[in-house]
């Protein structure tokens, strides 16, 4: 027994209801090469226009903010004023922060890196479709595996007691159980769309949605966290609580995907593999209390490991 925050859900990333004009096909400049957009230059200044859009310049002005300094030049600047950084950081030095890039979006963060990994092709002599391709691919994974690596609570947070103590393994069973059901019912007065209901990333009330839903997430694994575990069970205790901490941080990142699209994917993802993970985990839990004795009646909370 489960319950999805997404389960069933079909989405809908583009604007409903609203027809686009279409152009005469011959009015259209169509390039069907990537690597030919990569190399378009309007205000021929060195940077490409996508390089430009990325750090918000102008790509028909050489001298965005007409400062006398050129784009490119500015641009070699900052990216060395992140390389700086990056090499103060890996040194744990705390003054390595700086405000101009505090505000940066993950869509940001990875479109710099792609800039960075650009100019390592083109030097190379390996820049061509595929090389482009799998440098997206493998930067991409990279955030996404960074985000799921994420740690919320260690063994150090857990609570334990002996399984042999079985009143307290039934206390725990039920305590369980209990918040879980909770929670679930929290959710299920207020889901974010109704049964058979599309899922519109652009309507506001969704997005909040999602955002109260990543609460529902946290909050169970807060007041989870603050049961004792028996000593048999921790490793899996823990790891619930960081699944469910996943899902809230993968329902909030979802909700800026119209904002920062790979904060949006990263969520979708993270929260997608945690509701995996969460029937095996239960799983674990309804196995270890059978295999220790513990049976719940049909009144009791814990009855709910008797229908996993």
């Amino acid at each position: 027994m489960t319950f999805s925050a997404l389960g069933g859900v079909s989405f809908l990333l583009l604007k409903p209801k609203k027809e686009v004009a279409t152009k005469v096909v011959s009015e259209v400049k169509v390039i069907k090469n990537p690597v030919e957009v990569l190399d378009i230059d309007s205000d021929a200044d060195g940077l490409k226009d996508w390089e430009e859009t990325l750090w918000k310049l102008d790509p028909k002005n050489p001298d965005t903010d007409g400062n006398g300094i050129p784009d490119a030049e500015e641009v070699k600047k900052k990216m060395a004023e992140i390389d700086s950084k990056g090499e103060m950081e890996s040194s744990g030095d705390g003054a390595a922060e700086s405000e101009s890039y505090t505000t940066d979006t993950e869509t940001d963060v990875l479109s710099k890196k792609l800039f960075a990994e650009y100019i390592n092709l083109k030097q190379s002599g390996n820049f061509n479709e595929e090389a482009v391709i799998a440098t997206v691919n493998n930067l991409v994974a990279e955030e996404i595996q960074n985000k799921k690596d994420t740690q919320y609570y260690f063994l150090k947070n857990i609570k334990t007691f002996s399984p042999e103590n079985k009143t307290l393994l039934k206390s725990y069973g039920n305590s369980f159980a209990s918040i879980r059901t909770k929670y679930k019912n929290q959710y299920i007065q207020n889901p974010l769309v109704k049964e058979g209901g599309v899922a519109n990333l652009l309507d506001p009330e969704f997005l909040q949605g999602l955002v109260r839903t990543s609460e529902v997430y946290r909050n169970m694994a807060v007041e989870l966290s603050k049961i004792a575990a028996p000593k048999g069970l921790t490793d899996t205790h823990l790891e619930i609580l960081n699944n469910y901490m996943a899902s809230s941080d993968g329902l909030k990142e979802l909700s800026a995907l119209s904002t920062d699209p790979v904060l949006g994917m990263i969520g979708t993802q993270r929260h997608i593999e945690a509701e995996g993970k969460e029937k095996n985990l239960l799983s674990d839990v309804a196995e270890y209390l059978s295999e220790n004795g513990i049976i719940f009646s049909g009144n009791e909370a814990g009855n709910m490991w008797n229908n996993i």
